[in-house]
């Protein structure tokens, strides 16, 4: 549904763009229409795309900054605690402090610090969140849970601080003054300016912001009262200016929220006169009272079973969606509401009768709760997830994607008709696995054969439906990643690669596009060797992706995993110095590229030396520095796979053999002593070569015949021998003393 919006928001722009673009057009009465219904989301595109435009109006250019942070931090508030809403949150506060910074004193400033208090309050709500995960409202609440406790509630008095500031720059402007009416009328007034609104919304943000502070978890009773009391002040403030501003009846509202609890009766008497006003100033608080006992029914599990009670919550939910739904958009009571009504739909679905499914009340339920997921499915909403689940379990109860693929005719149904094809495979897949070589493998073989083929038709039939409606990111995504599965299993690597390859560069989320580009690395990878040959175009594809990688997402795990593909494929061509470069980039465990590194020095030291090799040249130094530092990063990773324990020992081995062939028996001798330790206690890794802790022997051995050490270095070689004279796996013990005996004469 928002993808439709904001089509006819991007041809609006277009429109706008033709023009010199001193065009007269509302565009910052667009984004406040956009943000007043909750669309937040298109805001910010809306927004963001604007500000690309050139020959912009004054009054837009100098908006533009103020509205994009506002923005950002207005779809903060909408989604769950993550990285993007921190990101959102972090950015949008950066740039409100700097455009403050440089409109101190415009008549923007006091919505930019409205909307920097609002900022901070989203953060503060974020680690409240965190801090209720964590443990903080338990009878004895972790140290961690504890702290982000108090980093909540400091950042909601910091959040206070900037709107007490902003409340009392107001007040002198426009002559209000500081303390309230004991007893709260709607008689209160002020002289109509540009102040007047930006003041009433200030008190409600403020007096909101003290009661959320109230309720984080765990907190202490005075605290918790303490932060009430000034929420209930506040309301009281602003619920005198209900005569003259919907505001004000709002804050009525929050009024009797601070009551609850401790003067219930009173709490009733404000629902009631809020409920029975027939003032237009009044909706947005009655929208707001009818919302709370629906809130309260959820929470309390209302929903669950079918009785009466769960009857009357849904009549309310539909009844509240009539009055309000249009006018309250994308706000999270509405999306809350649409959810309980999914939720309620779908458990009376689930009820039916598996023969009673296909009736008209049925499938009339189930269209209704298709309407409303389709009305909430933006991507963003908190509730994506669960409503993903509702809406394929509900189309698999109906049993629409049943029956001839040419009979499904919408893209949810084809979806869901792939997605079970996909699962079915999965399954005969893990089947094929457990057989083993057993008999009735070669049945199990077919059956997966003809799976993956029906797998594959479903997606065709759900691709060729993709084009007749707007499918979320998260669904093209799941399509493209199922049909690059089943190409692969059908040896299709290369339509495989470029499928994830596309993927890559077009996922918007970037942890999609980075796993993708790494699937299209590997497959390129296996695609340029295949058949013992180098394949160009594999080649020149598996190149782009690493650079792909490398300069959009540098510091991410698989740019490194990039850089060490392309180094290995750079040594096995011989281009050492390029393959050092792209390895020694690799900043996550470092340690096995290091090593690589270290043997493409040695390597091209051996080729431009061929009739010198114990020449000591700088590609030689470079060599045992980068093996050296591969050793020390390698040693200080814990859970070292098996991989990563074989380098260590390698990088020690190649050290030891460069020494040895240089003729530096000291340093063979000093080198060695790791290994010598690693020999004596048998913790050699798996992978390691047959014979290579015998040669390791004689190499030292034969160091410290040169140094003419006959006596206690060769004592400690023997020393090994006898703790490990009845192991087979350490080799033959009497030639080795033969060949020593001999080289001593």
């Amino acid at each position: 549904m928002h993808s439709r919006y904001l089509s006819c928001i991007l041809l609006f722009v277009a429109a706008g763009s033709l023009s010199a673009q001193e065009d007269g057009l509302p565009h910052l009465d667009l984004v406040r229409g956009l943000r007043e219904r909750s669309y937040h989301d298109l805001a910010l595109s809306y927004l963001e795309r604007l500000q690309k435009q050139p020959g912009l109006s004054v009054e837009v250019k100098s908006a533009l900054p103020l509205e994009l942070a506002r923005s950002r931090s207005e779809v903060a508030a909408t989604i769950p605690s993550g990285v993007e809403r921190d990101r959102l949150l972090t950015t949008s506060r950066t740039e409100l402090e700097s455009f403050l910074k440089t409109n101190p004193a415009t008549a923007l400033a006091a919505e930019g610090e409205q909307a920097l208090a609002n900022t901070i309050t989203e953060q503060a709500r974020s680690l409240s969140a965190a801090a209720d995960r964590a443990g903080a409202g338990n009878s004895n609440p972790s140290k961690a849970a504890s702290e982000v406790q108090k980093q909540a509630m400091a950042r909601f008095d910091e959040a206070d601080k900037v709107f007490a500031t902003l409340q009392k720059k107001l007040e002198d402007q426009l002559g209000i003054k500081p303390t309230p009416e004991k007893t709260p009328s709607k008689n209160a007034n002020m002289t109509p300016s540009k102040s007047s609104p930006i003041y009433l919304s200030t008190l409600y943000y403020r007096a909101l912001a003290r009661y959320d502070k109230s309720r984080i978890a765990g907190l202490g009773v005075r605290d918790s009262g303490l932060a009430n009391d000034d929420a209930k002040q506040l309301a009281e403030k602003l619920s005198q200016f209900r005569g003259i501003s919907s505001a004000g009846w709002q804050g009525f509202a929050l009024l009797a929220r601070t009551l609850e609890g401790a003067d219930d009766t009173r709490a009733a008497q404000i629902y009631r006169q809020i409920d029975a006003a027939s003032t237009p100033n009044a909706v947005v608080a009655q929208r707001a009272i009818r919302y709370f006992p629906l809130a309260r029914a959820d929470a309390s599990g209302e929903l669950t079973d079918k009785n009466a009670e769960r009857d009357r919550i849904k009549g309310q939910a539909e009844r509240w969606l009539q009055l309000y739904g249009l006018t309250a958009g994308n706000s999270k009571d509405a999306q809350h509401v649409r959810f309980m009504l999914i939720r309620i739909l779908a458990k009376e679905l689930e009820e039916t009768p598996e023969n009673r499914r296909q009736t008209g009340e049925a499938q009339t339920k189930l269209d209704r709760a298709l309407t409303l997921i389709d009305n909430m499915d933006n991507g963003r909403a908190e509730n994506q997830d669960a409503l993903e689940r509702l809406k394929y379990s509900m189309l698999r109860l109906s049993g629409r994607a049943k029956g001839p693929l040419e009979a499904i005719k919408t893209f949810d149904e084809a979806l869901l008709r792939a997605s079970l094809e996909f699962y079915s495979q999965q399954s005969l897949e893990a089947k094929l696995k457990e057989v083993g070589n057993a008999p009735a493998k070669a049945d199990v073989e077919a059956q997966f054969k003809t799976q993956v083929n029906n797998t594959l038709a479903a997606l065709r039939r759900t691709q060729q439906l993709m084009g007749e409606t707007i499918v979320n990111e998260r669904n093209r995504v799941r399509i493209l990643n199922m049909l690059q599965a089943c190409l692969r299993r059908t040896n299709d690597g290369p339509r495989a690669a470029l499928l994830c390859e596309h993927l890559a560069v077009t996922a918007k989320q970037p942890e999609v596009a980075q796993s993708a580009a790494a699937e299209a690395l590997r497959l390129y990878q296996f695609l340029s060797r295949d058949g013992g040959k180098v394949d160009a175009t594999a080649n020149a594809r598996l190149f782009a992706m690493a650079q792909f990688l490398e300069d959009k997402y540098p510091d991410s795990p698989q740019a490194d995993e990039a850089r060490s593909i392309l180094g290995r494929d750079l040594i096995a061509k011989k281009q050492y110095d390029a393959a050092i470069t792209m390895l020694t980039k690799v900043k996550s465990k470092p340690g096995v590229p290091l090593y690589l590194s270290g043997l493409a020095s040695w390597s091209k030291h051996m080729q431009a030396n061929k009739n010198n090799v114990k020449t000591k040249t700088a590609d030689v130094t470079k060599a045992l520095q980068l093996l050296q530092q591969s050793i020390d990063s390698l040693s200080k990773q814990a859970n070292k796979d098996e991989l990563e324990q074989r380098t260590e020992v390698q990088a020690a081995l190649l050290i030891l053999g460069i020494h040895d062939t240089l003729g530096d028996t000291d340093a063979v001798i000093n080198s060695a002593q790791t290994l010598l330790k690693r020999i004596e206690e048998k913790k050699m890794p798996a992978g390691i070569s047959a014979g290579t802790e015998m040669q390791v022997l004689e190499t030292v051995m034969s160091a410290y015949i040169q140094k003419k050490d006959l006596q206690a270095g060769p004592a400690k070689l023997l020393a090994i021998f006898s703790k490990r004279k009845d192991d087979p796996t350490l080799g033959d013990s009497t030639r080795f003393l033969q060949s020593t005996a001999f080289r001593i004469r």
